[in-house]
């Protein structure tokens, strides 16, 4: 009779081993299917301009030359006045509100407001890059920041006339941003040292 009582007692213990494992895997299986229906469908890329050198791209995470063609881009469309810089640096300002930091946003406010009240608006302006991009002119800060020196010529006429032909470095630091409004996912923070003339 023991031997009886023995195999029903060991065949309960191996039906609730059974059963655990197959509440285990259940569990297992509602886990799995949570994270495909939430797994992550849109990711980001950014593609590098220049790829003769190859790539090796990273979800979310620019190369160091897309963070400097973004940073070239929104910088020159900010400061090139086809018209007049009172009228064009303004609108160029509100149009690239959100390809800047708010705190450059209004530095770069009342950068227009001290311009203008001197009369240093009334001319336009054209830049364009001084030379090639190479990787000396990208420095990664880690945690998705970046310093980005931008050597650009800067020519100013007023009246048809060149009032000014420079070559002007622009120290600007960029991060990572995630705002919807932000189609590149990185913006300009501001200068990082002072501009100079080479």
């Amino acid at each position: 009779m023991s031997r009886i009582r023995n195999a029903l007692t060991a065949r309960d213990r191996l039906v609730w081993y059974l059963v655990m494992v197959v509440v285990l895997l259940g569990a297992l299986l509602a886990h799995a299917q949570y994270r495909l229906v939430t797994v992550q469908t849109d990711i980001t890329m950014h593609v590098p301009p220049d790829l003769s050198r190859g790539a090796r791209l990273k979800p979310n995470r620019p190369e160091p030359s897309s963070v400097y063609l973004y940073t070239q881009h929104i910088w020159q469309q900010i400061n090139e006045w086809l018209s007049s810089g009172t009228t064009d640096y303004r609108a160029a300002i509100d149009q690239y509100q959100c390809y800047v930091s708010p705190e450059f946003f209004g530095w770069l406010n009342r950068h227009y407001d001290r311009e203008r009240s001197t009369g240093a608006l009334a001319r336009t302006r054209s830049l364009a890059p001084y030379q090639f991009y190479t990787d000396d002119y990208v420095r990664d800060a880690g945690n998705g920041t970046w310093y980005v020196w931008l050597d650009m010529t800067i020519t100013e006429r007023v009246a048809g006339e060149v009032v000014k032909d420079d070559v002007i470095r622009y120290p600007l630091y960029a991060y990572l941003d995630s705002r919807s409004c932000n189609q590149f996912g990185v913006a300009i923070g501001g200068f990082f040292a002072d501009q100079e003339r080479l």
